[in-house]
């Protein structure tokens, strides 16, 4: 078996989920010298292990990377081999700790790009012959979908307001801070009328655009100090400072 299709094999075999990831990241390395020095027969398919689209590297004993292929360089903007890994991953600085996170599924680290810009990433990492093989994943996507979702929890998507969970929450703050300065706390609930004949005879998305309107109103006459929120259909509130009167 020529080793384009030993290659072949592992990728469609982890595919499958036949073979564990860690055993296809530990076969690349092994294969890259084989796969460069192949010549494959004509319409062969050529593949190598620098062609594998996640970012991989070898690490030694010593913390130093040993092969790394495009997508890691890239990634990292470095060439990364013969150089330590500590400078691109300040967290595995120690070679050591690459030992302690292998029994670990993943582990997010902070990443440093030649240019000094931080790269968040997913790490896995399999302990090879001569040292470690890692597997890196831009975390970036991840993260920013983690703190979407988190904004959601505190925000109603359609008026970009708070929604009543966070106010509940900052009105909560709000009573603490006005009991102890022994200050006025002003609140205003309002709905909007007949807002189901708009949705009835013009349709739910007029009714959509009705309410986005309403919340961007409801900013102008207030202050930075001020919470409106959206607690549900056509219902808003107004959480006004506590140490001055509503307007």
């Amino acid at each position: 078996m020529t080793p384009a299709l030993v290659a072949a094999l592992l990728g469609l075999l982890a595919a499958l989920r036949l073979v564990p990831l860690d055993a296809l990241l530990l076969a690349a390395p092994a294969l890259a010298p084989a796969l460069a020095a192949a010549r494959p027969r004509r319409g062969e398919p050529q593949l190598s292990a620098d062609e594998l689209p996640d970012p991989l590297l070898t690490v030694d004993g010593e913390g130093i990377v040993g092969w790394a292929n495009p997508t890691a360089r890239r990634l990292l903007g470095a060439p990364l081999v013969g150089r330590p890994l500590g400078r691109y991953l300040p967290a595995l600085q120690e070679p050591a700790r690459l030992s302690e996170l292998v029994s670990a599924d993943h582990v997010e680290l902070e990443a440093v790009h030649e240019s000094g810009r931080p790269v968040p990433v997913e790490v896995r990492i399999a302990t090879g012959r001569d040292g470690h093989v890692l597997r890196l994943l831009d975390a970036g996507a991840r993260i920013r979908e983690r703190a979407r979702r988190a904004e959601l929890a505190w925000q109603d998507p359609l008026a970009g307001l708070p929604n009543r969970r966070l106010l509940e929450d900052r009105a909560g703050q709000a009573l603490v801070q006005a009991e102890h300065h022994r200050q006025p706390l002003a609140f205003m609930l309002l709905d909007l009328g007949r807002f189901k004949e708009v949705n009835d005879a013009l349709g739910h998305r007029v009714g959509d655009l009705l309410l986005q309107q309403v919340a961007e109103r409801l900013a102008r006459p207030l202050r930075r100090s001020d919470t409106r929120a959206r607690l549900g259909g056509d219902e808003f509130a107004v959480l006004f400072g506590a140490a001055d009167r509503p307007r």
